[in-house]
Order: structure tokens, then C-alpha cells, then sequence
């Protein structure tokens, strides 16, 4: 008998060693402490829901919401790629938030440059109509969250290419523009 309870016993040791093995390392890798933050930290400015239902002028018409992003390269200088991705992320509001975005998904973005302090919005023109509400929250938008990267000062929109006197025949966009322009 003390041969078999020898077998049994190491039996359940080898058994229990095994079993803490495989759970005990998905258990500390969990508890790992995070490792340095990657990307860029910005704040994006979305519409503010409230402010488009009621008209009430005394509501912000944009909220901020700081978002880290990973900045993709996309052929262009680290400042275009920068611009590129933050649009991108201005057509995605959070979620469970009241804010929503002027930046349509049917509004196609043909290129960004940056020049100096100012960066230059290409929009195609197709799809590029709306009210007058739809053009001033679209421009405040782009240019308060443009302008609130390092270095970029004003925003230039263009329509396929060329500055137009606007863009949905609303607002003036013949220059660029600045925060102190709203």
C-alpha cells in the first residue's frame, strides 16, 4: 500500500503543478502594470447635440474630448500624417456622448499639406452641400481642432484643389482661418 499512496501523491502534486502553472501565468500578465502610453494625445471638438435640437445660443456649439491616437504614415510629412488621422477621428464621436459630427461620412477629404502655420483641407465637391447650420458647424469644427495642434495656427479649405468663396455657399472660406475668426 505505501507504493500506491506514493503514486497517488505525486500524482495530485503533478496535477496541482500543472493546474497553478497554466492559471498563474494568465494571472500575472493581467497584473502587469501598463507600459508607456503610445501615440498623440489631441482634443477633438465634436458638435454638441444640444445645441443643433434646441438653437439655444447660449449652449457651446462644440465639446472637446481628448483622444490618443496612433498616427499612421501615410506618405506625407509626421504634421500631414498627424492632420490626416485626426480628421479621420472626427467622424467618430464617442459613444454614449451628446455630440455627434459635421464631418459626414459622404464628405471625402481628397489631401492635406501644411505649410508653415496653416494647413490646407482638400474636400472634394461631390456631396459637398447643406445648410447653412451644417457649413458653420463643419468649419468650426475642422479649424477649432486643427488649430489646436502644435504649430497650426489657421486652416485653408479647398474644393477640389482651388479656394472657393466657400464651401456650401454659407460661410466665407476664401482665406484661411483661425480660432479668432469665430
Amino acid at each position: 500500500m505505501g507504493k500506491q499512496r506514493w503514486w497517488l501523491v505525486a500524482l495530485i502534486v503533478l496535477v496541482l503543478a500543472a493546474g497553478l502553472s497554466y492559471f498563474a501565468l494568465p494571472w500575472r500578465i493581467r497584473q502587469l502594470p501598463p507600459g508607456p502610453a503610445t501615440g498623440t494625445e489631441v482634443t477633438l471638438y465634436f458638435v454638441n447635440r444640444e445645441y443643433v435640437t434646441t438653437g439655444n445660443e447660449e449652449l457651446p456649439k462644440l465639446l472637446p474630448f481628448t483622444r490618443r491616437i496612433e498616427v499612421q504614415e501615410n506618405g506625407g510629412t509626421g504634421r500631414e500624417n498627424l492632420v490626416t488621422d485626426v480628421l479621420a477621428e472626427l467622424r467618430k464621436p464617442p459613444a454614449g456622448e451628446a455630440v455627434t459630427t459635421a464631418l459626414r461620412d459622404d464628405l471625402r477629404i481628397n489631401g492635406v499639406r501644411v505649410e508653415e502655420t496653416t494647413v490646407y483641407v482638400d474636400f472634394s465637391s461631390d456631396n459637398l452641400h447643406g445648410g447653412s447650420l451644417e457649413e458653420i458647424l463643419l468649419v468650426e469644427q475642422v479649424v477649432t481642432t486643427l488649430t489646436g495642434l502644435p504649430g497650426l495656427e489657421k486652416v485653408q479649405f479647398l474644393v477640389d484643389g482651388e479656394r472657393r468663396d466657400t464651401l456650401m455657399g454659407h460661410v466665407s472660406a476664401d482665406e484661411p482661418l483661425g480660432r479668432e475668426d469665430f
